[in-house]
């Protein structure tokens, strides 16, 4: 994704700045917009996360994530395999109640579906990626492609598991103080 930001036949001037967020924000600077796009669920200190990008904001934030953690439809498939319940969330619900309180304002929340875009080439290329998300070893392979088999569907970019939509969900919010 950096190369694509930092192709220079886009015309879009671009300055990267490598490090972790929010310790490298002084860096930054300050801009119309911050945003992000799928990373909330993989950040372990949100609040300070949402905070640093209100700060660099002079207008707003947007945030781009899926509805629930992209990890949730794992559970039945872990259920089955290791017979362990796996958690249903987090979700954007839980990061509407960060944003108020880290932020202290209320985002406006829109809900939209677009095309998944994790196609795979061949099945073996399924089999590698879910055994390793679901803690299979080439032990388990036959019982893994039977657990999967049902859901695996063939379409005109390869195939993929489940559905051929993701709901996904954007919150933006004009930039504020935090009121403390």
């Amino acid at each position: 994704m950096l190369e694509g930001l930092t192709d220079s036949s886009l015309g879009l001037p671009v300055t990267v700045i490598e490090g972790r967020w929010p310790d490298s924000k002084e860096a930054v600077g300050i801009h119309d917009a911050v945003m992000c796009a799928h990373v909330v669920f993989d950040v372990a200190e949100v609040g300070p996360f949402l905070s640093a990008m209100n700060e660099r904001a002079a207008a707003g934030v947007v945030i781009e994530m899926t509805d629930r953690h992209p990890w949730v439809h794992l559970g039945p498939y872990y259920r089955a395999l290791h017979s362990l319940e796996r958690p249903l969330g987090p979700g954007w619900e839980d990061l509407v109640e960060v944003v108020r309180e880290a932020v202290g304002v209320e985002p406006t929340v829109e809900h939209w579906n677009r095309p998944t875009d994790l196609w795979f080439e061949s099945v073996e290329e399924i089999l590698e990626l879910y055994g390793r998300r679901l803690l299979v070893g080439p032990e388990r392979q036959a019982e893994l492609v039977e657990l999967l088999e049902p859901d695996i569907v063939s379409g005109p970019d390869g195939f993929l598991v489940g559905t051929e939509g993701r709901d996904l969900v954007t919150l933006w919010w004009q930039r504020h103080s935090h009121p403390n």
